[in-house]
């Protein structure tokens, strides 16, 4: 995003990166079938609700991928979350896309670049478990990988919750008040 940016003339003050090692190349999920995407999305919703969605594999595989996303849509709704079944299909769509994403950045201009890490591991998932498997030796270097783009060191910032609820609830705050922080030091942010 920050490249693009500065592509097309704009200045960018400072990214903030919320939980994320440095793009690693290394595609997940790519034998999975639709049902295992279907429950690694439903999982990673359980943990934002803080509920079970009582969805099973088996009880997927009978069912063809139309079905298997409406059973999807039927237990996020019973359970409170307002989403279209246009929406559902976007956001797995988009959740598979950035899980086999092929990509390294090259070629990137440094900027200062502020790194939100969560407190809490949510390797709960296939996708979590898979990606963080990958990025075991990127997150043993404290800059997870974004000091090689970065102007001067990383500003890390640590805050309550997992990468899935650092967004969320009372996590929120502590969020803001670290992005706040990055205000006061380096003007605009882009996330």
């Amino acid at each position: 995003m920050a490249k693009q940016l500065q592509e097309q003339g704009e200045r960018v003050g400072r990214l903030a990166i919320f939980d994320t090692t440095v793009p690693f190349g290394q595609p997940i999920g790519r034998d999975w079938s639709e049902a295992d995407w279907i429950i690694d999305l439903a999982h990673i919703a359980e943990r934002l609700l803080g509920m079970a969605l009582a969805i099973s594999k088996n009880d997927l595989r009978r069912l063809d991928t139309e079905a298997q996303l409406n059973h999807l849509h039927g237990r996020l709704t019973q359970s409170g979350w307002e989403i279209s079944i246009g929406q559902l299909r976007a956001l797995v769509r988009i959740f598979k896309a950035n899980c086999q994403m092929d990509y390294a950045p090259q070629n990137v201009p440094p900027v200062p670049i502020s790194l939100f890490k969560a407190r809490e591991s949510a390797a709960v998932t296939r996708s979590g478990a898979e990606m963080s498997a990958f990025s075991q030796s990127l997150k043993a270097d404290p800059t997870w990988g974004w000091g090689q783009y970065a102007v001067g060191s990383v500003d890390i910032h640590e805050v309550p919750g997992d990468h899935y609820t650092m967004m969320g609830g009372a996590n929120v705050e502590a969020l803001a008040e670290g992005l706040r922080g990055c205000l006061d030091i380096g003007g605009d942010i882009t996330a």
